[in-house]
């Protein structure tokens, strides 16, 4: 699967700059992580807050994608 830059793997999740490995963690990268973090607004955000969301995949797409 690739968009914008993304590429989930057996192994783990490359999204620009990051790579998030998951071959040996609980919580893999999974579909709705990588669409809800290529389809949420982050036009003048100030903050993000990431709390209980699994790997932090949300946190590293949407802080690259915001700058």
């Amino acid at each position: 699967m690739s968009h914008s830059g993304s590429v989930l793997r057996r192994n783990g999740f490359t999204f620009k700059q990051f790579f998030v490995a998951h071959d040996r963690c609980a919580m893999k990268v999974g579909t709705d992580g990588i669409l809800l973090g290529a389809w949420a607004p982050v036009a003048d955000v100030k903050r993000i807050l990431d709390i209980g969301t699994g790997s932090g995949l949300l946190a590293l797409m949407l802080a690259q994608r915001d700058g």
